[in-house]
């Protein structure tokens, strides 16, 4: 069963109903993970690769929320994370939202990124118990066309912050090829 588009309406900046739970990619080059990804069984996802303002570089191999309910549903009641991939969020235009973390089990930092692949903000999310109320992130200053939500400090680890580039093009080649399992309930 799919999960229904659930919009927040009514406030001049929309605020988003997407959730993931995403997942870290241990440094390097990234194409390292992807091989450890394929070697463990797991599908063959797409990368997206990060490159922090001195050149340094690092791949996380992401799952592709590019349609409505999947952005809505996220990464929502995983229980575990593999090592080695995250969720890109694809929306078909810019927008000033945030996302929230309800029913996300698992701490979360989130990269809001411009069409043209800077990264305009990262925040951290608690993770949540079905019983408390969700936190909704406050809407950044910039319009961000993709969000990547990754292990809580896997930006940090890998040097990327803050105006570093993100790369998102092969994960755009495909991206039905990596969507997630449909959610049910979300």
């Amino acid at each position: 069963m799919r999960c229904p588009r659930t919009p927040l309406s009514g406030r001049p900046f929309a605020i988003l109903l997407a959730l993931g739970l995403g997942l870290s990619v241990a440094g390097g080059s990234g194409s390292s993970a992807l091989h450890a990804a394929q070697a463990a069984g797991e599908r063959s996802l797409p990368a997206v690769l990060f490159t922090a303002a001195d050149g340094t570089t690092a791949a996380l191999a992401v799952e592709v929320a590019d349609e409505g309910d999947e952005r809505t549903c996220g990464l929502m009641y995983r229980t575990e994370m593999s090592a080695d991939q995250g969720m890109l969020f694809v929306f078909i235009s810019d927008f000033y939202g945030g996302f929230w973390n309800k029913n996300t089990f698992i701490a979360l930092s989130v990269a809001y990124i411009a069409a043209d692949g800077t990264i305009v903000d990262i925040a951290d999310m608690e993770p949540i118990r079905p019983d408390e109320t969700p936190t909704i992130q406050q809407p950044h200053t910039r319009p961000v066309r993709y969000v990547i939500e990754a292990n809580w400090g896997w930006y940090a680890a890998h040097g990327i912050g803050i105006g570093d580039h993100a790369d998102v093009s092969a994960a755009l080649v495909e991206p039905d090829a990596a969507a997630p399992p449909p959610v049910s309930p979300c």
